[in-house]
């Protein structure tokens, strides 16, 4: 399972990096980062929980906590001058979802308490 979790994460990596340019990639490793930090702290917070309910919280949590951020980034952006471009959005989300699954995957791969 971590072979194929590798191997997954590898190959949006690199379609990700030749469908896009250097901002959409930031954008898309800023929603993974927020998403990883996110799941890993509502699983730890959740480690006495079922883990089917701290998963599934763990993947909701994660992938609202990199919108609510690519969505913040927008804003400020759009404040400041610039447009609000829903290509970076989309490339936050996309990097919150990869994660998310992934981790959520993982979680339930495991089948007893990660932490």
């Amino acid at each position: 399972m971590k072979k194929l979790l590798l191997i997954i994460l590898l190959l949006v990596s690199n379609l990700s990096y030749g469908q896009y340019k250097g901002d959409k990639i930031m954008h898309f490793k800023g929603g993974a980062a927020v998403a990883g930090i996110t799941s890993f702290t509502v699983m730890a917070l959740n480690k006495n929980k079922p883990l089917e309910v701290a998963a599934k919280r763990a993947f909701w949590y994660s992938l609202a906590a990199s919108v609510v951020a690519g969505v913040t980034k927008e804003v400020i952006d759009k404040k400041n001058g610039a447009s609000f471009d829903f290509k970076d959005l989309g490339a936050t989300a996309g990097g919150g979802l990869t994660v998310s699954f992934s981790l959520d995957k993982l979680y339930k791969s495991k089948r007893k308490t990660i932490f």
